[in-house]
């Protein structure tokens, strides 16, 4: 997160369902910057998806990141069973026209 310095320091995520801190999961092929009208701010949204596992279906739950504070905020925006292929979040915020292009470099100092 940004710092009174100028600079960024190293912050814990929170999630309004797990809890304690835990480690953000993005996913760099699939995520949207901007405004997210349901949070009415400004933050990060990626999607997560836990395969198919014997008798159960795939799940798919989209999120967002939002700076709160000192911290990140993780919200679930959506649940869905992925291989429906249509889902209203998913479109608004992760389509391909809509999601985020970055290429990762690697950074040594």
């Amino acid at each position: 997160v940004p710092n009174d310095q100028g600079g960024y320091a190293l912050c814990a995520a929170k999630s309004d369902d797990e809890p304690g801190n835990y480690y953000p999961q993005i996913d760099v092929d699939d995520f949207f910057i901007g405004y997210i009208s349901e949070l009415g701010k400004r933050g990060l949204v990626t999607m997560q998806t836990d395969p198919a596992w014997h008798d159960r279906p795939s799940v798919a739950r989209i999120y967002a990141y939002t700076l709160e504070g000192d911290h990140l905020k993780r919200t679930k925006l959506a649940e869905y069973n992925p291989e429906k292929k249509d889902n209203p979040i998913y479109n608004k915020y992760l389509s391909e026209s809509r999601r985020a292009k970055v290429q990762l470099q690697q950074v040594t100092p």
